[in-house]
Order: structure tokens, then C-alpha cells, then sequence
């Protein structure tokens, strides 16, 4: 279980990196927990109930690394944009707005970065049943 866990933060990582690199980060960033969940898999040579545990991993993480920076906004009272804004109908950051703001992206990366493990762990395992 250690090593799903150790995927799954390893995972995590390789997804955030993905929205680092300019340009690329439009293409890479959505699809950043596939590609770490793809890494963790392959790392963990994960099966489907494998997989399931580094994809929530990931989810779990990333909705908690945004509920931090939202604390942190929501702390120095930081005014939205206009348009963020009228999307979550209210002009500043309120408390009951973060658990959208760590749902969504929750949900998808826990899909995403299990649908990566799954299908990492499969490339591994069929590798070595053939060698």
C-alpha cells in the first residue's frame, strides 16, 4: 500500500510540473493527471484497485494544495477578478466558495490519474509477461 501511496504522490508532482513549462501548460496541464497517473502506475506496476488508490491520491493532494492557497487568499482577503468573481457570485473569496474550487478539480484528477495508473500498470505487466 506504501508504494501506491508514494506513487500516487509521485504522481501528484509530475501533474503539477505539467502546468509549469510556458506554452506547453495548455496542453499539458489538463492532461497532467494522466500523465503522472501513467508514471505512478508504470512505477507501481498498478492493477485496477491499484490504480483506484494512486488516482485518489492524487485527487486528494491536489484538492488539498488548492484549499491551502484559497486558505491563504481568503486570509489576506485578496479581491477576485471580475470574472472569477461573477462565476462564484460574489466579489471576494468566501469560505463556502473553496469546496467548489477543490471538488472539481478533485473529481478530475482522481479519474484521470486512476484511468493513467490503470493503464500504466497494464503497459508494465503485459512487458513483463512477455519477457
Amino acid at each position: 500500500m506504501k508504494k501506491y501511496l508514494l506513487s500516487g504522490l509521485m504522481g501528484f508532482g509530475i501533474s503539477v510540473g505539467c502546468l509549469l513549462p510556458p506554452i506547453l501548460h495548455f496542453i499539458t496541464g489538463p492532461l497532467g493527471p494522466f500523465i503522472g497517473g501513467f508514471a505512478g502506475g508504470m512505477k507501481a506496476r498498478a492493477t485496477g484497485k491499484n490504480a483506484i488508490v494512486i488516482g485518489l491520491t492524487m485527487g486528494i493532494c491536489l484538492s488539498l494544495f488548492l484549499l491551502l492557497i484559497g486558505s491563504l487568499l481568503l486570509s489576506f482577503q485578496v479581491s477576485l477578478p471580475d470574472a472569477m468573481g461573477k462565476m462564484l457570485g460574489g466579489d471576494s473569496l468566501t469560505a463556502a466558495s473553496l469546496l467548489p474550487i477543490a471538488l472539481i478539480p478533485f473529481l478530475f484528477a482522481t479519474v484521470l490519474g486512476s484511468a493513467g495508473a490503470y493503464f500504466g500498470g497494464k503497459m508494465v505487466n503485459k512487458e513483463m509477461e512477455k519477457s
